[in-house]
């Protein structure tokens, strides 16, 4: 009777879901033409199951359910065995509470309706403990002979057979020590037993067990001290419950009512343990050694692992139910019925569902032709998409990607013609550094479509890529603020003549350096007036996923920004940039950007490397219009430095989007009053679909306090209340007195210092007396302030515009003076000692220093600084 009802539960839904990535290793051996083959079809898994599955299939054929009914069989008898090894650990009441969960055991229902492994696990796992308990009373040849087979059984079933073999000597190993006795089991049989059980092993351990953890490519992370308990709850659950999850990702809120009911059945398996404490050390030591055994493996612990202990769990709580009231028992036997039926009404969640292969590959048989591809990342064949390709009639094109290859061999794999599906698959980190979508978005006039099944996504690329990137040597090496090498960038890709609306992918190579963070790259493009308008960030990573942090020196990673103009981009020239940072640095900031080298063949501004100049045609943009409807703006934004308040001097940048036909209108900033006006100096441009525009609009050094407006053409669009600073005419009092005049800005006249020595704890607070020069400069000038040690290395450093921002440079009045503060900030290089103090300004946009009337690009403002 308990069978045929496990049996009617286990069978519900059988086919409903798809066959996931591992079911469709089951189906490729089933379908294999002779069992050798069979047995050799997965190189990563022991061949027993595989050969049993091939010889089932061979009766039942390979369909979705012929391929998962073999593992519902398997699940049957351990309901069974279940009940009998309760009996003879505790009597006939712990038999019936046993079955009660056996045959609600959610992790067996799960497992049984899976074309996989671990109910078979359960079973052999089941056997053995079974097997071992009569060697303790009734050491019979049977007996014996039974242990030795499942042993060897289990040792070919799953690579985590040896767990089974070593939990199976250290609790014989526990029992002749609490017993003092080496009699039962009888030594000499066992370990006869187990020195032949290893040679029969032998074989698969030397051709295949030794090269598992270099074939499995999960990129684990280290565990975290607060990590431990939610890991551990995880761990319990998944006892319990299904579907079955990784671990690594611990509780959601939704599992609360489910902990709450495994809770309940936590009491009863200590009840049990308590009564029968050989099953406690079965299942501690049985556990502690998969989650070890995994972890050398190199496979992150998921739930379908946990399968095997599942019924010592159901025996252990079945013997501590038997022994309290029934009241008692019928509340543990209600939580384990509501775990299943939790369990059943997640399993029909999307998010908890397998992969849904079978819906991905409709998708293809109903939306591709012949002469497209389908692109999908794996260190095998993906065998669910080709289980489904035949029987859904799939007329498309199908390339397994290489796991682990780098683009010198994946481009030769990628179609020329036609167009282009890639296969992303969420549960394994391929791709993790986006070299493919960087590849088939080269050249592309628009962003692939996606189609979302459960685990995966397609994105259709409407063609091939004519061409790929090329790459260029370079030699740029990024250091961390202590001169530390953080990388060096040996190539980047060239820069074609595209349209303005086509994508344009970027390799970047890195050979990583001393610094142990993870290092990435940010693509930065600037318009003509040196403002950014596009920013793509990318990871360096290995060919095999690992990212910089997790490589040795000088090991060679790569990065695959796809950079994109934004929508109406114009033709002209783009300068496009390169910087380098991290987002989690050493030193415990939030984020480092590195030092670009200085030299005289590499352009850069601030920390940013020019890769070159994009000279871009007109774009496309896809904009339907009637040829007679004129062009009209679409679109604005509107950026000053402090909202609606704007001083003299600071600029207020304006992005419009004109869509139409015809010529786009004047931007103008003006006082309301009429007492002034200044022009973009950006001119109108023809309007031909969409046009994205870009104006920079300064106020004037003299502009008197009142309200000013932005127009575009007539229309206002943004009002701003202006500021005027006051004007300070007389020279304000200074410690230093100074005279070093910069050409394009006015001189610097006077400085205040701390007293010293200066302390490197502290941020030292120094001012600077500026005199403005007739003219203000064009653009808004940098103040550097810097402490130069006896090698002059930086030391201390503040970057800023004038007055922390409130006085640009480009605001300044002729004559009158300007009182700036800078707070230095040491570098962890410095030492106590003698430091010089200088200063100068620069320009933001292209990093040039401005000169003094002598030549020289700073001013020296105090020789000898002590430094403490």
């Amino acid at each position: 009777m308990l069978l045929f009802a496990a049996f009617l539960i286990r069978l519900r839904d059988i086919e409903t879901q798809s066959l996931w990535f591992d079911e469709g290793w089951s189906a490729y051996a089933a379908e294999q033409p002779s069992l050798i083959a069979a047995f050799n079809a997965d190189a990563t898994n022991p061949p027993l199951y595989y050969g049993l599955l091939h010889i089932a299939a061979s009766a039942f054929g390979t369909s979705e359910f012929s391929l998962r009914f073999v593992s519902l069989l398997w699940g049957l008898p351990v309901s069974a065995l279940t009940v009998l090894l309760a009996q003879k650990l505790a009597g006939g009441r712990a038999g019936l509470t046993t079955a009660a969960l056996a045959l609600f055991s959610a992790p067996l229902w799960w497992a049984s309706q899976e074309a996989r492994m671990y109910t078979l696990l359960a079973l052999l796992v089941l056997g053995c403990a079974f097997a071992w308990e009569r060697l303790l009373h009734r050491p019979t040849r049977a007996a014996w002979l039974a242990l030795w087979t499942l042993e060897c059984l289990i040792l070919y079933a799953h690579n985590t057979g040896p767990v089974v073999f070593l939990w199976l000597n250290s609790v014989t190993a526990l029992w002749w020590l609490s017993r003092r006795s080496f009699d039962k089991p009888n030594w000499r049989l066992w370990f006869a037993g187990q020195i032949g059980v290893g040679v029969l092993w032998l074989p698969y351990f030397v051709g295949r067990f030794l090269l598992l953890p270099g074939a499995n490519s999960a990129v684990q992370s280290s565990l975290q001290v607060s990590e431990v308990l939610p890991r551990l709850l995880a761990l319990w659950n998944s006892m319990w419950s299904a579907p079955p999850i990784s671990l690594v990702e611990g509780l959601g809120q939704s599992d609360a009512p489910m902990l709450v009911a495994t809770l309940i059945l936590l009491l009863c398996v200590a009840a049990g343990v308590l009564a029968s404490r050989r099953l406690g050390v079965h299942i501690l030591l049985l556990t502690a050694y998969l989650v070890l055994g995994l972890a050398l493996l190199g496979n992150d612990l998921h739930g379908r692992y946990l399968v095997m202990i599942a019924p010592l769990l159901i025996v252990a709580a079945g013997i501590g139910l038997s022994r309290f009231a029934l009241p008692l028992r019928a509340v543990g036997i209600a939580a384990a019925l509501a775990v299943f039926a939790l369990s059943l009404s997640a399993a029909h969640l999307p998010e908890h569902g397998h992969d849904d292969a079978r819906g991905m590959v409709r998708y293809y048989a109903e939306t591709l032709t012949a002469d497209d591809t389908v692109l999908a990342w794996s260190y095998a064949d993906r065998y669910e998409l080709a289980y489904y390709w035949d029987r859904l009639s799939t007329a498309a094109r199908r390339v397994t990607l290489p796991e682990g290859e780098d683009l010198d061999t994946v481009a030769l794999l990628l179609p020329t013609s036609g167009r282009v599906g890639l296969n992303v698959w969420y549960t394994q980190r391929a791709d993790y550094r986006g070299m493919m979508g960087c590849l088939l978005g080269h050249g592309a006039d628009a962003a692939p479509l996606a189609f979302t099944t459960a685990g995966m996504t397609n994105l259709l690329y409407d063609r091939a890529p004519a061409s790929l990137p090329v790459l260029r040597d370079v030699d740029w090496t990024f250091r961390d603020g202590s001169g530390v090498e953080a990388g060096t960038v040996r190539a980047v890709g060239e820069l074609p003549a595209f349209a303005s609306h086509q994508s344009l992918c970027l390799p970047l190579t890195l050979h990583r350096g001393s610094v142990g963070a993870d290092v990435k790259a940010a693509v930065i493009v600037r318009n003509t007036l040196g403002d950014p308008i596009a920013q793509i960030d990318a990871v360096f990573a290995a060919a095999d996923q690992r990212l910089t942090g997790a490589l040795p020196p000088d090991e060679r990673a790569a990065a695959f920004p796809l950079v994109q103009l934004p929508y109406g981009a114009p033709a002209g020239e783009y300068g496009v940039y390169l910087r380098l940072y991290s987002e989690r640095a050493t030193s415990g900031a939030d984020s480092v950007d590195y030092e670009p080298p200085r030299r005289a063949d590499i352009t850069v501004v601030g920390r940013d490397v020019l890769i070159g100049m994009w000279r871009a045609s007109e774009g496309d943009w896809g904009v339907q219009e009637d040829g007679s409807a004129p062009a009209r703006l679409t679109g604005h934004e509107v950026v000053s430095p402090d909202g609606s308040v704007i001083r003299n001097g600071e600029v207020i940048h304006l992005t419009l989007i004109w869509e139409g036909r015809g010529v786009s209108e004047a931007v103008s900033l003006s006082d309301d009053a009429g007492r002034w006006c200044v022009e973009s100096d950006s001119p109108a441009g023809d309007v031909t679909g969409a046009r994205r525009e870009w104006h920079r609009l300064r106020v004037p050094s003299n502009a008197p306090s009142g309200e000013a407006v932005v127009r575009v053409g007539g229309e206002v669009i943004a009002r701003y209340t202006v500021e005027s600073a006051p004007m300070l005419t007389e020279r304000p009092p200074a410690d230093i007195s100074l005279d070093a005049r910069f050409a394009e800005a006015g001189a610097l006249v006077g400085a205040s210092l701390p007293d010293q020595p200066l302390s490197r704890d502290s941020e030292p607070v120094m001012t600077l007396i500026w005199r403005a020069a007739d003219v203000p400069t064009a653009e808004s000038l940098i103040v550097f302030v810097q402490l130069l040690d006896g090698g002059s290395n930086v030391i201390a450093q503040s970057d800023s515009a004038p007055a922390a921002g409130a006085r640009p440079t480009s605001g300044w009045r002729a004559g009158e003076y300007i009182v700036d503060e800078h707070r230095l900030h040491f570098s962890s290089r410095a030492v106590p000692g003698a430091a010089r103090l200088i200063a100068g300004l620069y320009d933001p946009l292209t990093g040039r220093r401005v000169l003094l009337t002598e030549d020289a690009d700073f001013a020296v403002i105090v020789e000898n600084v002590a430094v403490e």
